[in-house]
């Protein structure tokens, strides 16, 4: 057999401190075509799987200076080591010193004497797992880096209709503000056609804002879920909105919920819907009216309730029909299997799967 067949086969280190062990062993892997190096200690291994990885580790446990668990477990503490599978070879056969190896990062232990054979049968199946992993792994960093230029992509598209889309309304925009200063006011169709204008090119700014998020939380991969104060959560979400609805004389209201103090999930996106919609039913209620907002843990849901249905007047449809940001709300919360709807009492009915913090 050619040494690059040996290589293809599998690279072998073993590591012990008994001469004869590492003769044996050796000559007997050799014979059956794989690549070996030896090492008398664990030292001297640790410094040679940095200059030539092997696929798999035969390691002894009783040796001098630097025991195999201690061996095992500065490999596993080595983020470029960690995936190399340990088996170790020991006359030690008490149920706690096996114990200890699978603790210390061991995928398999065998006791001395050892029948050639059973080594054999071991070391070629958790070589063959060790190929499958590591094969997944190319794979998935493969995928990723396949994922990571379509995201590239993507971004490369949003920022050109970004930019060829909205500079043309805002454009607009400033030539309907120029009309405005140049144009008879007096005439009410002049005023109501320049309105109009005024009022189309708003939302379809708006239009192409909210579709452009949409395709951004397309890409979006993780959720980034900690354990949450549920109180402090809200009343951070409120306060910028209150001082606002404060200016156009609208008190918020915010009702302490029943069921739980923490719960776990993602703050931002979360908080950002909360305050999106709050917002919402500012544009939508007249001065001197209320906004409520209250929680509660019912049948392992968070329960968000925003808004008094009955301040406004056809409500529900008139938020479905009013461009993309309700859907896009939706699909942030939905991102998190969790449910966002208009309510027969609420504005805003949102409910999230409840994941307790202890």
């Amino acid at each position: 057999m050619t040494d690059q067949q040996a290589i293809q086969k599998g690279r072998i280190l073993i590591v012990d401190d008994t001469p004869d062990n590492l003769r044996l062993l050796s000559r007997m892997l050799k014979r059956r075509g794989y690549e070996v190096n030896t090492a008398k200690s664990g030292i001297i291994a640790l410094e040679m799987v940095t200059i030539q990885r092997p696929d798999i580790i035969l390691l002894d446990v009783y040796m001098p200076l630097m025991d195999g668990y201690q061996v095992c477990q500065n490999l596993k503490a080595d983020e470029s080591l960690a995936s190399i599978p340990v088996v170790f070879l020991s006359a030690l056969s008490e149920p706690v010193d096996k114990l200890r190896g699978f603790e210390a990062g061991g995928v398999d232990y065998i006791t001395k004497p050892f029948h050639f054979h059973e080594v054999i049968a071991r070391v070629e199946n958790h070589l063959e797992l060790y190929r499958k992993r590591t094969e997944n792994e190319r794979l998935r960093q493969q995928e990723r880096a396949y994922f990571d230029q379509i995201l590239h992509l993507k971004d490369e598209l949003i920022y050109t209709a970004t930019h060829d889309l909205k500079n043309p309304l805002t454009s607009i925009k400033l030539s309907i503000s120029i009309l405005r200063r140049l144009l008879s006011t007096e005439d009410e169709r002049i005023v109501r056609q320049l309105d109009k204008i005024t009022y189309d090119s708003e939302r379809m700014l708006t239009l192409i804002s909210d579709v452009l998020e949409l395709a951004r939380l397309d890409t979006q991969i993780n959720v980034d879920q900690n354990r949450i104060l549920l109180q402090p959560f809200f009343q951070k979400q409120l306060l910028p909105v209150a001082e606002d609805a404060q200016k156009e004389g609208i008190q918020v209201n915010f009702t302490k919920g029943q069921g739980g103090e923490e719960a776990v999930f993602d703050a931002n996106s979360i908080g950002h819907v909360v305050q999106a919609l709050l917002y919402q039913l500012l544009k939508r209620i007249s001065p001197g009216s209320n906004i409520s907002v209250s929680y509660q843990i019912q049948e392992d849901q968070l329960q968000i309730d925003i808004g008094d249905i009955a301040t406004l007047k056809e409500f529900d449809t008139a938020v479905k029909r009013e461009g993309v940001w309700f859907a896009f709300m939706q699909a942030i919360v939905e991102h998190h299997n969790g449910q966002l709807e208009t309510g027969q009492t609420h504005a805003f009915h949102l409910l999230l799967p409840f994941k307790s913090s202890t």
